[in-house]
């Protein structure tokens, strides 16, 4: 799998998995801080951003999963198996990995990085992002190196 992240700030910065979506990441870290501002804080997001891909799954669900109370928030009834499903869900994934890793010692999932960012965001953004990225998850190898200034232009490559 590639997964292409261009940084040009902080709350541009996203963690994927395999097996659940980016929106219903999102939706797992509002339900577990029941915090819209929290949740963007912990995934370098904005709190627009998370607000928009929460939107986005209501919609999808016909449902609303959250009651908002002021300036504290809930699960409602819609939301509570959701994020009960959602945790199995991340749960299974864990636990495939484990297996996949047992039964064969090669193996581990392909996860590729580009980030595109000019020498002071490489410098003193990218590595505590990177950091929180990367420090729950086994050692995955992290190669950087400069690209030439019409490479920034370009995009990274096959985008």
């Amino acid at each position: 799998m590639y997964y292409h992240l261009l940084c040009s700030k902080p709350s541009r910065a996203r963690t994927f998995t395999a097996l659940l979506s980016h929106p219903h990441e999102i939706f797992l870290e509002v339900a577990r801080q029941l915090s819209f501002t929290k949740a963007a804080q912990t995934l370098f997001l904005s709190q627009s951003a998370v607000s928009k891909q929460v939107k986005a799954l209501e919609e999808h669900y016909k449902t609303g999963l959250f009651e908002r109370l002021g300036n504290s928030i809930q699960l409602t009834p819609a939301g509570e198996p959701l994020y009960r499903k959602l945790l199995l869900a991340r749960q299974l994934q864990h636990e495939l990995h484990q297996e996949f890793t047992e039964l064969s010692p090669t193996f581990s999932p392909q996860v590729h990085m580009v980030i595109g960012a000019s020498t002071t965001i490489s410098l003193y953004v990218i590595p505590p992002v990177l950091s929180a990225y990367l420090g729950p998850l086994p050692a995955y190898p992290v190669h950087a190196q400069k690209p030439q200034l019409r490479e920034y232009s370009e995009g990274p490559a096959g985008t």
